[in-house]
């Protein structure tokens, strides 16, 4: 059994004790690989093990993945995969996201997200997203404020080729279990407050709720979290 497996079988023992903890299933729980520092051949056997969600930082990083793994998976293998942007999106590289991404989680402007259904016009596609909340209020961090979420999710879900489907938010880069936990507690508040609002106007609910990573996961999925970004925690390094 070399590294990659047993970083798996850890990880599943992980969330699946944590779910079980919190009274959740495993299908509560959608795991995507941020496979930026991974070993080329760790990202095939994370594949081959059932993990088809892949997510990069960097618009070019995910063409460029994009274009390896067509040429060295079989084009079924190929067609399971979704691809998820999660690093901070410049409005001048929405035509690329657009065209490659079936998910940008990093939508933090209301121009931005204009600018993504423009170019998904263009392309005939319709292209999920997640609006970013920096829930720690830290300045190194992109994201809008919790207070001002519910009116830009209302504004977003008025644009024809765009879907919102969820929040994204990166928890504390420093600080203690306690911090991180009222930081995602606090994400989950706004979550639900959104989703009453949107039932209140007979619009479509969110599904996702896109916190925890490699190092912080546990409190995550403890706090609501459908959908987990991992990288070391599943490729080492």
């Amino acid at each position: 059994m070399g590294g990659l497996d047993i970083r798996l079988e850890k990880l599943n023992k992980s969330i699946n004790a944590v779910l079980e903890k919190s009274k959740r299933v495993p299908e509560d729980i959608l795991v995507v690989l941020v496979t930026k520092q991974a070993q080329p051949e760790d990202i095939l056997l994370a594949i081959k093990a059932g993990y088809n969600n892949i997510a990069e930082n960097r618009v070019q990083e995910l063409i460029r993945k994009f274009e390896w793994l067509k040429q060295v998976l079989d084009p079924q293998a190929f067609s399971c995969l979704r691809w998820h942007l999660v690093g901070h999106l410049q409005t001048n590289k929405a035509e690329k996201a657009v065209r490659y991404s079936d998910m940008i989680q990093s939508v933090d402007s209301l121009r931005l997200a204009q600018r993504i259904n423009a170019e998904a016009q263009k392309q005939k596609k319709c292209i999920k997203i997640l609006l970013q909340i920096n829930i720690t209020l830290e300045e190194s961090k992109f994201g809008v404020l919790g207070n001002k979420a519910a009116e830009l999710v209302e504004e977003m879900i008025r644009l024809p080729f765009i879907r919102v489907k969820g929040l994204m938010s990166i928890g504390p880069l420093s600080g203690g279990p306690a911090q991180i936990r009222a930081c995602f507690r606090h994400m989950r508040k706004i979550f639900e407050q959104i989703n009453f609002l949107l039932v209140e106007k007979r619009y479509e609910q969110m599904q996702i709720l896109s916190m925890g990573m490699s190092e912080d996961y546990q409190i995550a999925i403890e706090e609501g979290s459908t959908m987990l970004r991992l990288g070391r925690a599943v490729f080492g390094g």
